[in-house]
């Protein structure tokens, strides 16, 4: 088993092996979830169990660290999407294929992460698992703001435009669209862009109308 990586191990860069068993680590959680084991991602990495032990002091350690650099990738690649400057119907599409190929390649660790009560994760998941519903919270809020000036939408979004977005971007709504309906990403994105589209439209229409509808009984009075 690992063992058989025990020599090479002894001349790897401390920094180098660190990060191969991140990235093993990473891919491991996506395909099989959160349960893999330290002999598991040893042989993936292409490391001895010494190795794992020498940076991270448990398993329970190394799997929260895995996920949590799994987030720092998905942060990165989704505050360029939410950026892009286009016009909304392109960006919206844009951003939402990108959210579902990201939610397909974190596989099965992000949607048992997701799905967890907290007294069903380790500790250390537990810290991960906050963190991941703050980021989500924030990232709504960022994507409902984008979307809504693009829009030509005044002021703050709409609460339900901005419930819409959480549902667009939903690791759930991406699992259950994948297997439950075969859908591939770009058709996710397709529908869940039209949806969104008309829906700003029309709450950027009523509150125009509404803000018409008060300038004018101003007026008459």
């Amino acid at each position: 088993m690992s063992s058989v990586h025990s020599e090479s191990e002894q001349t790897a860069p401390t920094d180098e092996s660190r990060r191969r068993v991140l990235t093993a680590a990473r891919h491991l959680i996506a395909e099989r979830g959160l349960g893999v084991s330290m002999d598991e991602i040893a042989d993936a990495a292409g490391v001895g169990r010494r190795t794992l032990f020498r940076h991270f002091g448990s398993r329970d350690d190394l799997v929260a660290a895995a996920v949590s650099s799994a987030l720092d990738w998905y942060d990165v690649r989704l505050d360029l999407a939410t950026r892009a400057e286009q016009p909304l119907d392109e960006w919206l599409l844009e951003l939402v294929t990108t959210i579902h190929d990201m939610h397909t390649r974190a596989g099965r660790g992000l949607w048992q992460l997701a799905a967890a009560a907290d007294d069903e994760l380790t500790p250390q998941l537990q810290l991960v698992n906050e963190r991941r519903r703050v980021e989500r919270r924030n990232a709504t809020a960022a994507i409902a703001r984008a979307a809504w000036r693009r829009a030509g939408g005044l002021g703050r979004p709409p609460v339900v435009v901005n419930d819409a977005c959480a549902l667009t971007i939903s690791s759930y709504a991406t699992q259950s669209m994948v297997r439950d309906y075969g859908r591939d990403t770009r058709q996710i994105a397709r529908s869940t862009t039209a949806l969104l589209v008309a829906l700003l439209r029309a709450e950027v229409d009523a509150r125009l109308g509404a803000s018409t509808g008060t300038r004018t009984k101003e007026h008459d009075g």
